[in-house]
């Protein structure tokens, strides 16, 4: 039986950063 390798991997989600820079005229950033 072989050894099988270790697959790592990262992801990163933008998308809240995105849907909360729409409010970024509504809301100040320092109370994000």
């Amino acid at each position: 039986m072989g050894l099988t390798p270790i697959r790592n991997a990262m992801t990163v989600d933008v998308e809240d950063y995105f849907q909360v820079s729409a409010f970024a005229t509504h809301i100040p950033r320092e109370s994000w």
